[in-house]
């Protein structure tokens, strides 16, 4: 059972706030180390809630105590987690959507996003949560350690991090320290009052998945195509009106992951585009061409690399690891609005149509 940290459609956003809760377990000591068995015989690794207090167990089930976990929180003697070393309990430690403060236009992150920040126990600088690079964890490769967590808690949105300007602006925001970033201040306030103007163009905290990938597909849209290089960043896509494939999909990346909508991407060496999670269905957008309307994401599609083997995508690898099943064409019809149906590689797929404007 996960704890929803932050609200329903946050379940995914932080690895504590989707620890998984033991019941009918049993402490058992090896040595100077402890375990926590389950009562199917399995021991826990990663977080786990036990009798209201949160654990966090390394992948041979010892639990960690009194040190800073892979992931940067801080546990004590107990092992039991702790923020300025005032242990948190399950039932203290859920704020609701609806109580965390009244909306504020120049910070419209603030009370939402702060739980997505650290300060890296590698660097000491301001740090985005998932980012492998935050990780000590001397048994398993970073990368795998954190991607490992992403798919034993079903938290697709933790396959996304940033840095530089796009975490200082995500920072700036909400209000948060930006300790060790230093980028371009011109850009960084440029940059800024344009996720401040999206955000503050609707009620995102409101809005369902739908509604979000919509105002993200016409924002990102706005700009121009335009292949050369430069283009590539969210800066120049929401800044400068020009993006290549690679502007668009991560201007969309930034946009999507501030309103809490988990999104990643496919396609190939040469080509991507972004992917929304709207309502459990991946759902694919085509910015370069202007699309005014979603297709269902082909997510097992391998991405074609110059040299070796094809491989999935993380998002591929995201998907196999948590069974996810591309929906029927008649299930989609039944969950979106204004659906049609096309032809998409030979077969009959569905288009799902919204009302495109660029002003």
């Amino acid at each position: 059972m996960k704890k929803k940290l932050l609200t329903a459609v946050m379940s995914v956003v932080l690895i504590i706030g989707s620890a998984t809760t033991s019941f009918a377990g049993q402490w058992k000591q090896e040595g100077a180390a402890w375990k926590y068995q389950n009562n199917n015989g399995s021991y826990a690794t990663g977080w786990n809630w036990i009798d209201e207090k949160s654990y966090f167990f390394e992948i041979n089930g010892k639990m960690l105590a009194n040190t800073t976990t892979p992931d940067g929180y801080s546990v004590n003697a107990d092992g039991a987690w702790v923020i300025n070393g005032v242990v948190q309990t399950q039932n203290t430690s859920e704020p609701a959507m609806d109580n965390i403060g009244d909306y504020d236009p120049q910070y419209p992150l603030k009370g939402y996003m702060e739980s997505w920040f650290v300060t890296s126990p590698v660097t000491g600088t301001t740090a985005w949560k998932s980012d492998p690079d935050n990780f000590v964890y001397e048994a398993n490769n970073h990368s795998k350690y954190a991607f490992d967590l992403v798919v034993q808690n079903r938290d697709p949105l933790s396959l996304n991090y940033f840095g530089g300007i796009e975490l200082a602006a995500i920072a700036k925001l909400t209000n948060y320290q930006t300790t060790g970033l230093d980028p371009d201040q011109e850009k960084l306030e440029r940059l800024t009052t344009e996720l401040r103007n999206f955000l503050n163009s609707f009620d995102w905290r409101n809005a369902s998945d739908y509604e979000k990938a919509v105002q993200i597909a016409k924002r990102i849209t706005k700009a121009d195509y335009l292949d050369r290089e430069g283009t590539q960043y969210p800066y120049s896509c929401l800044v400068e009106g020009k993006a290549n494939c690679n502007g668009y999909a991560w201007a969309a990346r930034l946009l999507a992951t501030c309103v809490g909508l988990p999104i990643e991407e496919l396609g190939s060496v040469s080509h991507t585009y972004p992917v929304f999670l709207v309502d459990g269905v991946w759902l694919s957008y085509e910015p370069t061409s202007k699309d005014n309307y979603f297709t269902v994401a082909k997510v097992y599609t391998p991405a074609f690399y110059l040299a070796g083997e094809p491989q999935l995508t993380p998002l591929g690898e995201y998907c196999k690891a948590t069974g996810y099943e591309i929906p029927t064409l008649e299930s989609v019809e039944a969950m979106f609005p204004d659906v049609r149906r096309g032809i998409i590689y030979g077969e009959q797929a569905p288009f799902i149509h919204f009302e495109q404007t660029n002003n």
